[in-house]
């Protein structure tokens, strides 16, 4: 079904992942951190980081696409920034480190 991650990949997402409870509103402090709309927003970062991991960690790019489509509609665009951080920044690691998508 999907492709198990090499552990080259684990590594780079346990080193370079934010941890998700470091980008919340309730780590960072914020008032009416408990709200409905507060919790909506807690999604938004959630998703980036999500997207984050897969593109640090899985050299897939067809696996990356299968991961973001189980992503909520209305989430999927920023788990896809998380995506295209984790691409960057795999393209601009030494030896062999850039991504898949660029074949």
């Amino acid at each position: 079904m999907g492709t198990r991650p090499r552990p080259v990949g684990a590594l780079r997402r346990m080193l370079l992942t934010p941890r998700l409870h470091h980008v919340g509103l309730t780590h960072l402090g914020h008032p009416g951190r408990d709200s409905p709309s507060a919790r909506h927003l807690e999604r938004i970062p959630e998703a980036v980081v999500c997207g984050f991991e897969w593109g640090i960690e899985v050299r897939d790019p067809e696996e990356v696409e299968r991961r973001l489509e189980t992503v909520a509609s209305d989430l999927r665009g920023f788990a896809f920034e998380g995506v295209a951080m984790a691409y960057t920044i795999r393209d601009a690691l030494p030896f062999g480190g850039g991504t898949a998508h660029a074949t």
